[in-house]
């Protein structure tokens, strides 16, 4: 396993798109002046990222059960 840590400036000129999904924003997601609220985009992006491990193949599920790999968010901001 690598501890490589990308830089700030690394993340930011990155071009490719790796993975994508789109998110439909619902009524109750904003506010009155049509601000999403904080906690929905966190939501939205944790069920983008189970999405995106369910895809990786069938021995997803029991690849974490038996911590045979891990993908943990260590940092979110919204």
């Amino acid at each position: 396993m690598s501890d490589r840590r990308f830089t700030r400036d690394e993340l930011l000129s990155e071009t490719r798109i790796f993975y994508s999904e789109e998110w439909q924003v619902r009524l109750q997601d904003v506010d009155a002046a049509g601000i999403v609220f904080f906690a929905r985009i966190l939501e939205a992006c944790h069920d983008v990222y189970i999405n995106f491990w369910q895809k990786q193949g069938p021995d997803f599920k029991e690849g974490f059960q038996t911590f045979r790999f891990l993908a943990p968010i260590v940092h979110a901001e919204a």
